[in-house]
């Protein structure tokens, strides 16, 4: 499904508004014997805005930002995050983009006892690293969000398809329509895969599809605003900017080994941007860390490295503290030491929007 410039038009399927129409409608199947048409047609606005609702969509040159509101009459100010500290297996990586995915049952039972110690944190979003999961067994986090009602960020192992490597990072946004407890998948590709993916990529004979369209979301759930990018997206200053003003809480989710480079990019995107930054990297590589637009000393509410047992680690955010601060002038916040001054040209209509929940 290639255009004319040899670029992946696949990327529209997915990203285009009519992937989550599909979505609503196998949903409308599934419930048809319980749920008459009747009362399905007459409140299937009701019932889709609790799935998903597309308030705007701008574009800025080769890019597209999504916005996507989900469940978003309720409010989490405070949330609790979890990050996982798990270890991200190269033979499994290399499995997974050979279409020979490790779904040994031992890997399986892995995956289970690591959400049963994830569920007895509590916490209100759990974020993966890149190229956690295979898509075999993708169905057991989705569980895991529904039933908890967790919001859940994760990469998934590349899905092979006519020779081309797709790389996927998951988005699962809980919900609840009428006591009823269920989720919302977006799935996105990813716009630039870094070099190291590209070599393993063409050194195993296969192709890396590019999309036309560079594409981002900003996601809207319980009035917490967030974006999802992958590490390599992060370098490109023009893409990250576009964020600048719109967002409470940014996630990078990596497998990559230079902490360093990564380390700084995230302190500076703190401040650039004015967000809460939640990394999350293999184990082995660390720098999974919970971040914030304060001072050096201050700046970082969770950091990890190491360890040979899968752990998720919890941090909590202050959103409502935080726009508060940035709805200010400098003059009333430069004696308030919690966070950094705010960046130029720093656009306090689109806090108000937030704080409004607009």
């Amino acid at each position: 499904m290639k255009n004319k410039n040899g670029y992946f038009d696949i990327a529209d399927y997915f990203e285009n508004k009519h992937f989550l129409d599909q979505v609503f409608e196998r949903y409308r199947k599934a419930n048809q014997n319980h749920i008459s048409s009747d009362k399905f047609d007459d409140n299937i606005d009701y019932l889709k805005d609790k799935f998903y609702k597309f308030p705007k969509k701008d574009g800025h040159g080769d890019e597209i930002i999504q916005e996507i509101h989900i469940n978003s009459t309720e409010e989490k100010l405070k949330p609790k995050i979890g990050v996982a500290n798990t270890f991200v297996d190269e033979k499994n990586i290399v499995a997974g983009l050979r279409n020979t995915p490790n779904i040994s049952n031992l890997r399986y039972q892995n995956l289970v006892r690591f959400l049963k110690e994830t569920r007895k944190n509590k916490a209100d979003i759990v974020a993966f690293p890149e190229f956690f999961i295979p898509v075999e067994i993708f169905s057991s986090l989705v569980r895991y969000a529904e039933k908890n009602q967790t919001l859940v960020i994760s990469g998934l192992e590349h899905i092979t398809v006519n020779n081309y490597s797709f790389n996927f990072i998951a988005t699962i946004l809980p919900f609840e329509i009428d006591g009823k407890k269920d989720a919302t998948i977006v799935f996105r590709l990813k716009n630039h895969y870094a070099p190291v993916e590209e070599e393993l990529i063409i050194g195993n004979h296969y192709l890396i599809p590019k999309p036309s369209t560079n594409r981002y979301h900003i996601f809207k759930w319980k009035n917490i605003y967030f974006s999802v990018f992958y590490c390599f997206e992060l370098a490109n200053i023009a893409h990250r900017s576009l964020l600048r003003s719109k967002i409470d809480l940014l996630f990078a989710i990596e497998y990559n080994q230079d902490t360093n480079y990564f380390s700084n990019l995230v302190e500076s995107l703190t401040r650039d941007i004015h967000c809460y930054v939640v990394q999350v990297n293999s184990s082995h590589f660390g720098d999974t860390r919970i971040s914030q637009p304060a001072k050096s000393y201050n700046i970082d509410i969770v950091k990890l490295k190491g360890g040979e047992n899968n752990v998720t680690v919890i941090g909590t955010i202050e959103i409502d503290k935080l726009r508060e601060f940035q709805r200010k002038k400098y003059s009333l916040t430069k004696t308030d030491k919690t966070f950094k001054p705010l960046p130029p040209d720093f656009d306090k209509n689109e806090v108000i929007k937030r704080i409004k929940n607009q």
